[in-house]
């Protein structure tokens, strides 16, 4: 309840409001157990008709709204924790030269890190492990750090929170994407000049920063 009162008291989308007709509408909690149902059980929108009575806009909405505003209030469960910026680049299969030793052996590092931190957050929240529902880039940033936001919530009900420091809310635009925008950015995603230019300069960089004492096998 206090995640609902959070809601009620900060944001207006989740104030229980009357519809078209004149009745009241869906109250805090509802909104607010149709965005988590779709986070925790992966299911979509239109299977909240049923259970909460909700057209699938409705459950769409709120999982925006939760998201969204999970994402500039809770920001400072996962500030300053988390990478800003991600390498979507293979390490060597088989690295011949020191560079290329290190690197990998750095990449594989850091693989194995995010994929324990994935694993965890998959299993408790079911919507990371299907499909993406987004094509925006935002609003996929915003699911992510809600689950991640509401693990660390968690933690810190339990006293193992990361990080206890709130600095206020992070305004931020919005924003949209055409389709074209969209083929774009695959297309980008999959150019094997951009990968094999950024993959060498992560080797260039990786290299120049090596401690003193570094020891490749």
């Amino acid at each position: 309840m206090r995640l609902v009162n959070d809601l009620l008291e900060h944001f207006e989308y989740f104030q229980q409001r009357d519809d078209a007709r004149g009745h009241p509408g869906f109250t805090p909690t509802q909104k607010s157990t149709a965005a988590l149902r779709q986070l925790a059980y992966g299911a979509g929108s239109d299977m909240l008709d049923e259970y909460l009575q909700m057209a699938k806009k409705t459950g769409r909405d709120s999982l925006n709204h939760f998201c969204k505003e999970h994402f500039k209030y809770g920001y400072y469960l996962v500030d300053g924790i988390y990478s800003e910026w991600g390498t979507l680049v293979q390490a060597y299969a088989s690295p011949l030269s020191d560079k290329r030793k290190y690197f990998t052996k750095r990449q594989e590092s850091a693989r194995k890190d995010i994929e324990r931190a994935f694993g965890v957050l998959k299993k408790k929240w079911a919507i990371l492990a299907n499909p993406i529902k987004f094509w925006i880039r935002e609003k996929i940033t915003e699911v992510v750090y809600t689950c991640v936001i509401l693990h660390n919530m968690i933690l810190e009900d339990e006293g193992h929170a990361i990080c206890q420091n709130y600095q206020g809310d992070i305004p931020r635009q919005e924003s949209t994407i055409t389709n074209e925008q969209r083929l774009d950015n695959l297309n980008i995603i999959k150019c094997r000049e951009i990968h094999d230019n950024l993959r060498h300069e992560l080797v260039e960089h990786l290299w120049d920063n090596r401690p003193d004492n570094l020891v490749l096998d």
